[in-house]
C-alpha cells in the first residue's frame, strides 16, 4: 500500500506511458500536489517505476477506496481507452478527479471554465469565454481563441490552433498541428488528421484530413 501523505492533494495518475510521464512533470511545477503512483491495466512488472514512482495495477485501486477523499485521480492516456477506463474505475465509487494546468499556460481564469479530470499542458494559450469539459487533454503548445466550447474526453494534440466560436463535441481526437477556423462545429467522436485545416463543419464519427480538410470515412463502427 502507498502511504498517503499529508498534502493538499495526493495524486494517482491513471496510465503509465510517456504521456503519463509528461503529466507527472506538469505536477512537479505544483507546490501542493504530489504524484504518489501510476496505475496501469494488467501490470505484471514487479518493481516497475516511472518518474521514480511505483507503477501498480489498476485493480489495486480498490485498496484505496476507503481513503478516496484523500486522493485525486487524473487519467493521462491520450486515446479512446481513457473513457472506458474511467467508467470502469468509477464503478468502484465516486472518486475525486484533479484538473492540472501548467504554470506556463496562459489563460484568462475568470472567463475560462475547465471541468474535472482535464489537463492543460505547457505553453497553451486560452483567451476568453472558453469552456472545456471533463477528462479532456489539451496538449503542448495549443491555442484556443474566444467563445470556444470543448466537450468531454476530447484529445487535442500538440500545436493545434483553434479559432474563435468553435464547438468540439465529446470524444473527438484532433491530430498534431491541425488548424480549425472560426465558427466550426466538430461532431462527436470524429477524428481530425494531423496537419488538417478544417474549414467547414465535421459530422459526428467522421475522419477528415488534408488542406482543406476532406471527408475520408465513417468511423462510427
Amino acid at each position: 500500500m502507498i502511504d498517503l501523505l499529508n498534502t493538499q492533494s495526493n495524486i494517482f495518475i491513471i496510465g503509465a506511458g510517456r504521456h503519463a510521464a509528461e503529466t507527472c512533470h506538469i505536477y512537479q511545477e505544483q507546490e501542493k500536489k504530489k504524484v504518489l503512483a501510476f496505475f496501469q491495466d494488467n501490470n505484471t512488472e514487479i518493481d516497475k517505476k516511472l518518474c521514480e514512482k511505483p507503477v501498480l495495477d489498476t485493480k489495486e485501486l480498490k485498496n484505496y477506496i476507503a481513503n478516496k477523499d484523500r486522493i485525486k485521480l487524473l487519467c493521462a492516456i491520450g486515446s479512446p481507452k481513457r473513457k472506458l477506463l474511467i467508467e470502469r474505475i468509477n464503478q468502484l465509487g465516486e472518486w475525486n478527479y484533479d484538473t492540472i494546468i501548467s504554470k506556463t499556460a496562459i489563460y484568462q481564469a475568470p472567463n475560462v471554465r475547465i471541468l474535472e479530470g482535464t489537463t492543460i499542458a505547457q505553453g497553451c494559450v486560452l483567451t476568453i469565454d472558453i469552456e472545456i469539459g471533463k477528462h479532456t487533454i489539451i496538449n503542448i503548445g495549443c491555442t484556443i481563441n474566444h467563445d470556444c466550447k470543448i466537450g468531454n474526453f476530447v484529445t487535442i494534440s500538440p500545436a493545434v490552433k483553434i479559432a474563435g466560436n468553435v464547438t468540439i463535441e465529446d470524444e473527438v481526437f484532433v491530430g498534431i498541428g491541425a488548424t480549425i477556423i472560426e465558427k466550426i462545429t466538430i461532431g462527436k467522436g470524429s477524428f481530425i488528421a494531423a496537419g488538417a485545416v478544417v474549414t467547414k463543419n465535421v459530422a459526428p464519427y467522421a475522419m477528415v484530413g488534408g488542406v482543406p480538410a476532406k471527408f475520408f470515412k465513417d468511423i462510427s463502427h
